[in-house]
């Protein structure tokens, strides 16, 4: 994820030095149009390199989330073993107080 962030960084400083370069044209003149889509190029690739971070997370949440659930349960059985054996427990108590 750092080298997106990385590279997201330096697009975002070739947009800054781009605009700094408009102020030197018109509106009007061929340069500046040019350095718009120079601009937009840059924005283009911000967007690239945040799809693939947002995919790269997607499957490190995706995979986080299945360990989670297998460990729930591998863990399953010890927690109805102690669950029924807490039971058991409770209805030998509630038995002995009837005798």
């Amino acid at each position: 994820m750092d080298k997106h962030i990385e590279k997201i960084k330096a697009h975002l400083k070739g947009i800054n030095d781009l605009q700094q370069g408009l102020k030197l044209f018109n509106e009007d003149e061929e340069e500046y149009i040019s350095l718009l889509a120079k601009i937009q190029e840059q924005f283009y690739f911000i967007s690239d390199e945040a799809m693939e971070v947002f995919k790269e997370l997607t499957l490190q949440i995706r995979n986080t989330g299945q360990k989670r659930i297998k460990r729930g349960i591998d863990q399953l059985p010890h927690t109805i073993k102690e669950s029924v054996s807490e039971e058991i427990k409770n209805m030998k108590r509630a038995g002995e107080l009837f005798d």
